[in-house]
């Protein structure tokens, strides 16, 4: 019985086995299809080369200076306080015109009053004395006390003669010190200076190679207050530039920041690309994508005058006004 009962739980279990293992295998609907490769064609965006004009441009700031032709400096003689300025930078003024006064000293008229008061005291002494009521001693005192009295008053006058300051000759008000009412002004101070001729000028820098590009004489482009004027190169040295307007340059200010735009190269109906598509390897080198039979295809060409947008593409390289220039896919 107890064998009966062994043989039984043996088949259940191997019947309970077998179902578990067909369990694992998926029926033939249940089978996975094998994926089927496919192709999906890569579409290129392209442009074609064209013929133009490229300009090399370059912009720099530059700052308004001034060349001052036979000028002399204008001093006071004495030192003192500032009352009035009657001129401003770049006014014409005549020989002898006024420009500019010192304020009166505080104590003039107690210099003034010493002084009257010393010598009436003097000639009544001096009078007195020659008629025996005084002294040689008190006369000698009063002439002492007159002397100091004249000598203050004396450099009174001196001081208020001074108190003007006169042009020395005509010419253009330059280099004006910037003063208020009541500033003080040393004699060895430099009020302004006044020039027969003021040339102004441009002044800016850039590099030695871009001013080898720019001989004297060369147009440019300046901008003013966002209106623009044409000017020239007036001269150069190492990396400094100077320009002049064809027009007159007295409405410009020294200090005033300017823009000028400098042409540097030009090449006219030439083979060119946007500077976008060239992967820049060199300075004058590069590699550019072109579109051959439906296939991407790698140029390394040698390029020539390249601006901020555009290139030029040598001839014999490949690259023609007809060649498929690839700027992306789509």
């Amino acid at each position: 019985m107890k064998k009966k009962i062994a043989f039984f739980l043996t088949v259940f279990i191997l019947l309970i086995l077998l179902t578990g293992c067909m369990s694992l295998f998926p029926q033939e609907d249940e089978m996975l299809s094998i994926p089927v490769p496919t192709f999906v064609q890569v579409e290129y965006r392209t442009i074609k080369p064209q013929r133009g004009d490229i300009i090399k441009r370059v912009n720099v700031l530059g700052t308004v200076v001034a060349d001052y032709h036979e000028s002399i400096d204008m001093k006071f003689n004495v030192d003192g306080y500032i009352n009035e300025i009657f001129v401003e930078n770049e006014q014409y003024v005549e020989e002898g015109q006024i420009i500019a006064t010192l304020k009166e000293p505080d104590n003039k008229e107690k210099i003034e009053q010493e002084y009257t008061e010393s010598l009436n005291s003097y000639l009544n002494i001096q009078e007195n004395y020659s008629q025996n009521r005084a002294t040689e001693y008190d006369l000698r005192k009063a002439e002492i006390a007159y002397e100091h009295a004249k000598e203050k008053y004396d450099e009174l006058l001196y001081y208020l003669e001074s108190l003007q300051l006169k042009a020395l000759k005509s010419g253009y008000i330059v280099s004006l010190k910037e003063m208020q009412e009541s500033d003080p002004i040393g004699k060895t101070l430099t009020v302004c200076a006044i020039a027969e001729k003021i040339d102004k000028m441009v002044q800016a820098t850039t590099t030695t190679d871009n001013v080898s590009k720019l001989p004297t004489g060369t147009e440019v482009t300046l901008v003013i207050k966002d209106t623009e004027y044409k000017g020239y190169v007036s001269n150069s040295s190492g990396n400094t530039l100077r320009f002049k307007l064809f027009e007159d340059m007295t409405f410009m200010q020294n200090g005033d920041i300017i823009e000028v735009y400098l042409v540097l190269e030009t090449a006219y109906d030439v083979l060119m690309v946007p500077s976008t598509v060239i992967t820049f390897t060199e300075d004058n080198k590069g590699d550019i994508r072109v579109l051959s039979d439906g296939a991407p295809v790698t140029y390394s060409i040698t390029f020539g005058l390249r601006s901020d947008t555009h290139v030029e593409i040598f001839p014999d390289q490949g690259i023609t006004e007809d060649t498929l220039i690839i700027t992306g896919v789509r």
